[in-house]
C-alpha cells in the first residue's frame, strides 16, 4: 500500500533518523529531506538510493539553508522556530509541488553536542513544535510531528488496509473517535492527533456549548478542596495552572483573590494553615505567595465596615469557551475531524472497530465512522451515550449538580476578585468581568432536569445577590442583573449528602472485552485539569491503540499562544504600534483572544474601515469571517456569547442587526 508523504529534515539527514529507517523498511514511502551543508550525507544516503522495492521513490533536495541549526541546539530552549523552518518549506514547495502529496512529516533534528555532524533524532526530542503556518494551504492534508508520528502513520495505514477486504476502506475507519466537544474532548482529541492517532469528534451542538462555556472561568488549584482532604487534586491542579499559563500565555491570565476573614466563620488560623498548604503545593511561584493584608479605604474600601482583616492569594483566569476552541482548532490542524452539530446515536461493533452513527443537525443526514476505540466525553450525557451500547456495563455514575452566575454592573474597582464565604459554608466568588462588570457566582443545586435547557432560578439570584450584600457596601437586586448563565456539572458520583461537597476530581472507566473495542467514559473532572486527564485517558488507551507514549502538550502553545517571551503585556503594545488605527479596547481584546493569529484577521488592513462591516463593541466583517472559517462558528450565539461575550458590550439593536446579518434570527441569550 501507497503511502505519500513528505519529510523535512532540519540540518542534516542521518542515517539511524526515523525517515531513513521507514523508507528502509517500507516500501510505498516517498521521502523528500531538506539536506544543510554537512559532512557524511552521501554515506547516510546510500542504503536509500539502493533500494528498488516497487512503489517507493525517493527524491533528494538540497536546501541552501540561511541560517544553520544553531537555532535548535540549546536543550532548555523549548521554541523551536517554526518560522525558520517554514520559510525552508516554501522553496520546498515551490520546487518539489507539494499538492501530490498527503501529509507533510516533520523529522526535526538537533546536533548531539559532541560535535562533528552527528545529528539526534527527533523520536528523543522532548519537545513537539508548533504546526506550519498555513500547512493545508500549501496542499498537505495531514501534518506529521517526530519520527514517532510517521511510524504511527505508516502502522494506522497498514491497519486500514487490513480491513479493506471486509470492507472497511482507510478513509472509513479512525484510530479514535470521541464524542462531546467540551474541555475534556477538545483536549482529547488534541493530544491524540499530536501522537499520531486518526481523530475524530462529534458534537451535536457548538464546541462549549454547555458545562464547559457556564463555569466561574478560573483555572486554579481549588483552595476549599483542602478542607475536604483532596491533596491529589490540588497538587495536579495547581501544576496545570503553571503548564496553561505556559502554553496560552494570551489567554490564561494571572489575578490576584481576596479572601475576608469573617468572625464566625472560618477562623484565621484555619485560612492561613490552608493558604500556606496552596502555596506549598504550587511549587514554583511564578504567581504571588499569599499574605495578610488590611481591608481600609484603599484598593479593598468596596468591603462594608466591620471586615477589618483578609487574606491574598494568587491564581488564574480564562475564556473557558475559547480555551475549548483553540484546544479544537489545534487538534484539527494536526488532523483531526472535527464534526460540529452532529448528535452521536449510536455504536456497535463491527469486526473489531465500532460502527458508530450520527446526524447531522438540522436534517436526515447521517455520518457513519468507524472508529477502532470511543471516548465518552459526553459531559452531563455521559450516561445517555453509555445507554447506545447495549451489553457494555461500566462502573460508577455521574451526578449532575447545577451552577449558576450572575452578570452584574461593577462593583469595585481594581483587577483583583473576591472569594467569599457563605454561612452554610459554601464559597461565591466576585470576580471583574469584560471591564465593566461583575461576574458573580457559582451555585451548587441537584439537577435532574435536561442539561440542554438549564436555567438559573429566583432563588439562585436571591442566594448570589445576598452574597454580595453581605460583603459589599453597594447592594444589588434581582433588577441590577444584567446577564445570567447556567451550567450543568457532570461530577462523579462519590454519594456525597452536599451538593457542595461532591468531589471535582475525575473517573476514568474503560471497558473492552472480547466482544467489543475500547469504550472509554469520563465521569467529573474540572477545567483546570483537562490536560493532564487526556494524557491519563491516552495512557489508558495505549496498549490498545499502539499510540506513542510521548507527553508533549505541556510544551507546545495552543494556537496564538507563540507570543514572544510569553509576554503578553509587550505583545499588546506591539499590536498597538503595528495596526495603530485599532481604539485601545479592540486592540487589547483581540490580542487576549487570538495572540499571534490576530494577523490573520487584521492582515494588511491601513485603516479600521479596511476590516469590513462594524456591527458594534468593535465586531467586525474581517473578525466574523475569521470566526465563520477557522472556529466552526455558525450563529450568533457562538459569536456574540461564547467565542466572545461582545453581546455585553452591544445594544439590543446590535445584536438584532447582527443576527440578522448573518441570518440566524435574534440572539438566543440576550
Amino acid at each position: 500500500m501507497e503511502i505519500p508523504c513528505l519529510v523535512l529534515v532540519v540540518g542534516a539527514f542521518c542515517a539511524d533518523s526515523a525517515a531513513a529507517q521507514i523508507a528502509q523498511d517500507a516500501a510505498g514511502v516517498l521521502v523528500g529531506a531538506a539536506l544543510g551543508r554537512g559532512r557524511g550525507q552521501a554515506c547516510a544516503f546510500a542504503p536509500l538510493l539502493a533500494r528498488s522495492d516497487a512503489g517507493i521513490s525517493l527524491d533528494v533536495m538540497t536546501s541552501c539553508l540561511g541560517r544553520r541549526t544553531a537555532a535548535h541546539r540549546q536543550a532548555e530552549d523549548d521554541d523551536l522556530e517554526s518560522q525558520f523552518v517554514a520559510s525552508d518549506l516554501d522553496a520546498i514547495v515551490d520546487m518539489h509541488g507539494a499538492r501530490r502529496f498527503d501529509a507533510l512529516a516533520v523529522d526535526v533534528h538537533e546536533t548531539a553536542g559532541d560535535g562533528g555532524s552527528r545529528l539526534r533524532s527527533a523520536l528523543v526530542e522532548p519537545r513537539a513544535p508548533q504546526p506550519f503556518i498555513d500547512a493545508q494551504s500549501r496542499g498537505f492534508r495531514l501534518v506529521l510531528f517526530h519520527g514517532t508520528s510517521l511510524r504511527l502513520y505508516h502502522s494506522r495505514a497498514r491497519f486500514n488496509a487490513a480491513f479493506q477486504g471486509v470492507g472497511v476502506a482507510g478513509s472509513d475507519c479512525v484510530d479514535l473517535l470521541i464524542v462531546g466537544g467540551g474541555i475534556n474532548g477538545a483536549g482529547i482529541a488534541r493530544d491524540a492527533a499530536g501522537r499520531g492517532l486518526r481523530v475524530a469528534l462529534v458534537e451535536q451542538s457548538d464546541l462549549a456549548a454547555a458545562t464547559s462555556s457556564a463555569s466561574t472561568k478560573l483555572i486554579h488549584g481549588g483552595l476549599r478542596y483542602l478542607e475536604f482532604f483532596e491533596f491529589r487534586l490540588v497538587r495536579e491542579s495547581l501544576i496545570e495552572r503553571e503548564r496553561l499559563l505556559r502554553i496560552a500565555p494570551h489567554l490564561v491570565r494571572p489575578m490576584q483573590f481576596i479572601l475576608p476573614h469573617v468572625p464566625g466563620l472560618r477562623p484565621r488560623w484555619q485560612i492561613r494553615f490552608g493558604l500556606f498548604f496552596y502555596d506549598y503545593f504550587s511549587g514554583r511561584r511564578t504567581l504571588a505567595p499569599s499574605r495578610s493584608v488590611r481591608v481600609g479605604a484603599g484598593a479593598y474600601g468596596a468591603l462594608r465596615p466591620g471586615l477589618d482583616h483578609a487574606f491574598s492569594y494568587s491564581d488564574c483566569w480564562v475564556d473557558d469557551s475559547r480555551l475549548v476552541v483553540l484546544n479544537a482548532m489545534d487538534a484539527s490542524q494536526r488532523g483531526a475531524a472535527i464534526h460540529t452539530r452532529t448528535r452521536f446515536v449510536s455504536a456497535s461493533p463491527d469486526n473489531g472497530v465500532w460502527r458508530a452513527r450520527c446526524v447531522r443537525q438540522g436534517g436526515s443526514e447521517s455520518l457513519e465512522i468507524r472508529a477502532r476505540a470511543i471516548v465518552n466525553a459526553a459531559g452531563p450525557w455521559v450516561e445517555q451515550v453509555l445507554k447506545s451500547f447495549p451489553g457494555v456495563q461500566v462502573a460508577g455514575g455521574v451526578r449532575l449538580v447545577k451552577g449558576s452566575h450572575i452578570v452584574v454592573p461593577r462593583l469595585f474597582p481594581g483587577k483583583h476578585a473576591f472569594m467569599l464565604q457563605n454561612p452554610d459554608g459554601r464559597i461565591v466568588f466576585a470576580i471583574p468581568y469584560e471591564q465593566k462588570w461583575t461576574l458573580v457566582g457559582t451555585t451548587d443545586v441537584p439537577y435532574s432536569g435536561d442539561a440542554a435547557h438549564v436555567r438559573i432560578s429566583e432563588d439562585e439570584i436571591r442566594y448570589l445577590c445576598d452574597t454580595i450584600n453581605r460583603y459589599f457596601q453597594r447592594s444589588i437586586s434581582a433588577s441590577d442583573v444584567r446577564w445570567t448563565y447556567a451550567g450543568v456539572r457532570p461530577l462523579f458520583d462519590d454519594e456525597s449528602q452536599s451538593a457542595s461537597r461532591v468531589t471535582r476530581d475525575y473517573r476514568i472507566e474503560l471497558a473492552q472485552s472480547a466482544e467489543h473495542p475500547p469504550l472509554l467514559s469520563i465521569f467529573g473532572g474540572k477545567l483546570t485539569t483537562y490536560r493532564r486527564l487526556s494524557e491519563t485517558v491516552l495512557e489508558r488507551l495505549q496498549p490498545s491503540l499502539g499510540s506513542s507514549p510521548r507527553l508533549w502538550t505541556h510544551r507546545a502553545p495552543l494556537p496564538g499562544g507563540d507570543l514572544p517571551a510569553r509576554n503578553f503585556r509587550r505583545f499588546v503594545i506591539d499590536v498597538r504600534r503595528r495596526w495603530r488605527f485599532l481604539p485601545i479596547t479592540v486592540a487589547r481584546r483581540l490580542a487576549r483572544a487570538y495572540g499571534t493569529r490576530v494577523e490573520q484577521i487584521i492582515g494588511s488592513a491601513q485603516s479600521f474601515a479596511d476590516l469590513g462591516e462594524h456591527y458594534g463593541a468593535g465586531l467586525t466583517a474581517a473578525e466574523v469571517d475569521y470566526l465563520v472559517r477557522n472556529e466552526w462558528a455558525m450563529t450568533d450565539e457562538d459569536i456574540l456569547w461564547r467565542r466572545s461575550k461582545l453581546g455585553l458590550h452591544m445594544s439590543e439593536a446590535e445584536r438584532q442587526r447582527f443576527a440578522a446579518a448573518l441570518g440566524t434570527g435574534s440572539s438566543a441569550c440576550a
